[in-house]
């Protein structure tokens, strides 16, 4: 079954919020052994962050918004609708740079059910 897409912060569950929340939080670096169960992102064990800076220049902390509403970047989109397409995961890094998630990897376990073709492009039926 194919997931609506993610167009907007209005279609996030509670815990993709929160996985947004984090990755705005960090700005630069990456969140690393994250678990991802039936296509959400679990907390628990909690994921490892990893944070980048330049020693030469100072990065302001993000602003802190009350919470409303908006179209994510395509980035996260993509981001989320990777997720979203998983059944059983551990994201080993996704990478972040001024807030927004570049990078994604992903370990998935291959089975007679799962044969190596079904990843080429998603993550659909792991």
């Amino acid at each position: 079954m194919k997931c609506p897409p993610v167009l907007s912060t209005a279609d996030l569950s509670a815990e993709e919020r929160s996985l947004l929340a984090l990755i705005q939080r960090v700005q630069f670096g990456r969140i690393e052994q994250l678990h991802v169960i039936d296509g959400g992102p679990i907390f628990q064990p909690s994921p490892r962050l990893v944070i980048t800076r330049k020693l030469n220049e100072l990065v302001e902390p993000p602003e802190v918004r009350p919470y409303c509403e908006y179209a994510l970047k395509q980035e996260f989109r993509h981001l989320f609708d990777q997720l979203r397409s998983a059944k059983r995961i551990v994201v080993r890094r996704i990478e972040i740079r001024n807030c927004t998630p570049i990078y994604f990897e992903a370990e998935v376990e291959l089975t007679e059910q799962n044969p190596v073709w079904q990843y080429h492009g998603g993550l659909s039926g792991v």
